[in-house]
């Protein structure tokens, strides 16, 4: 008959490990020094974590301007004068 136990459960296993915390020995002035790591992300994913950061969209809001916008009723002059103001102070 054989001694090793069957392999049915976490129990199997635990019975062959040491029980207890275990401790790493002190570094010694021999011990290799380890480089750092160092991760780029791509401008797609540059891109997709700054989407992240946008508001929710305004379900409402983007429908009431359709609406608008298909009465013929959005573009006034005052609102289009705002649109490039706006888009001015962006590009600066």
């Amino acid at each position: 008959m054989s001694d090793i136990a069957p392999l049915n459960g976490p129990s199997a296993a635990s019975s062959y490990l040491p029980s207890g915390r275990i401790e790493r020995p002190a570094a010694s002035s021999t011990d290799v020094s380890r480089g750092s790591d160092q991760i780029e992300l791509s401008d797609t994913a540059k891109i997709l974590a700054k989407m992240s950061d946008l508001p929710e969209v305004r379900e409402d809001l983007v429908a009431r301007i359709k609406a608008e916008i298909a009465e013929g009723k959005y573009e006034t002059p005052d609102k289009l004068d705002a649109a490039i103001e706006g888009l001015a102070q962006d590009l600066t």
